[in-house]
This record gives C-alpha cells, sequence and structure tokens, in this order.
C-alpha cells in the first residue's frame, strides 16, 4: 500500500487491517479505525540529546528537593543555536511506551545548554522530577516529541548495567559515542578531556 504525497505540516492519519482465509480480520492499532497511528510530513526531530545519565547514584548527586536522596539523573543537550521548549515532549524509561511522562509545559533547555531531569519518580516535587527510575540492571532511555508529530523519537539509548557512581555520558557533548566516567559532570557537560593519558616509565628495577 502507499500513502499519496501531501504538503510539509500535513498530520496523515492511517491504519493497518489485514483477514485471513477464514474471514477473521485484525487492525493496528487494535481500536482502528477510532484510533489510528499519524505522522507529520516533512518532520525534523528538535536537536535535543540524550547526553549523559546516572543510573546508580550512590553520592554523586544530592537532590537538591529532597535532602538526603541520592536519584537517578538524565541530563539533556540542545547543540542548536535556539533555545527549545520541551513542553509536551515525553521522557520514558521503556521504548514500547514512548508517552510515559509527559514534561511541563514551558522548561527551555538554552541554545548550547543543558536540563537535568531527576528520575526520581517524585513527579510532584516539580518540572525537573520524572514518574520513573532508571534501572541500575539496564533498560532504556527515550525523548519523544510532542503529540501533534505522532510522538517521533527525537533520541533514545539503551544501556547495560551500571557502576556505582559511574555516569555513562556521549563525548564530546553531543558525539556519536558513549562512554562510563568516574568523573560525572550533570548539567554541565564535559569541562575535561574524559581521560588523562596515561604514561608507562622504565623503572630501575626492569
Amino acid at each position: 500500500a502507499t500513502i499519496p504525497s501531501h504538503p510539509d505540516g500535513v498530520q496523515v492519519a492511517y491504519y493497518v487491517q489485514a483477514e485471513g482465509d477464514n474471514g477473521v480480520s485484525v487492525t493496528d492499532p487494535p481500536r482502528a479505525p477510532a484510533d489510528a497511528r499519524f505522522y507529520l510530513v516533512g518532520y525534523r526531530p528538535p536537536p535535543v540529546l540524550i547526553n549523559e545519565f546516572m543510573a546508580n547514584n550512590a553520592t554523586a548527586l544530592e537532590d537538591p528537593d529532597e535532602p538526603g536522596e541520592f536519584p537517578d539523573w538524565i541530563e539533556l543537550y540542545n547543540p542548536g543555536p535556539i533555545p527549545i521548549d520541551l513542553g509536551g515532549m515525553y521522557l520514558t524509561d521503556d521504548l514500547a511506551d514512548p508517552t510515559r511522562f509527559r514534561i511541563s509545559d514551558g522548561l527551555v533547555i538554552p541554545a548550547g545548554g543543558f536540563v537535568l531531569i531527576y528520575a526520581d519518580d517524585d513527579p510532584e516535587q516539580g518540572p525537573l522530577h520524572v514518574g520513573f527510575k532508571l534501572s541500575r540492571d539496564g533498560e532504556h532511555i527515550g525523548l519523544f516529541d510532542v503529540d501533534v508529530t505522532g510522538n517521533q523519537p527525537i533520541d533514545t539509548h539503551i544501556f547495560n548495567p551500571q557502576f556505582a557512581g559511574v555516569s555513562e555520558r556521549r563525548y564530546p557533548n553531543g558525539g556519536d559515542d558513549w562512554f562510563k566516567s568516574c568523573t560525572p559532570t550533570p548539567g554541565r557537560g564535559d569541562v575535561t578531556d574524559r581521560y588523562l593519558p596515561v604514561v608507562f616509565k622504565r623503572t630501575m628495577y626492569e
């Protein structure tokens, strides 16, 4: 099947129906046509990236809204030249459930700047707190766009088991490669080289 072309900005809704030889039919989504999938023609995701996170925060970062607590956290980075309003976008720890937590309206990430999100399952503490925690045993992090786009994925990351006090981050900021870091930089990106070079010197005992 094909969908005819449309100009940019048009929201296209669709569903799929299949019927077997026995006359039984199924649809996707299951409640179609009352429910449908859709997409925005010409969609381009905003340049927001999941830049660093910690899923096993022992003592690295204390919750400023709940002293004595050390929650999981996610750092978002805007490498672009203009601020981006995150309001209405979604964060999730399950890529099969992209709309798990809606980001509050008015939360803006500055140009070239960072926003630090606390994954502590305490959303009542404010707009920087989301309604889930990260698993130290490994799982997903996903940032998905607003409803009008069909909640298209903006950035996703799947991670493995995490060590206490060690973050995982892109290096350099916004880069394609991920590294584990014993020197987390929540909310401020990478301020030094990831590692100092190691030099081995010969000794008189060699």
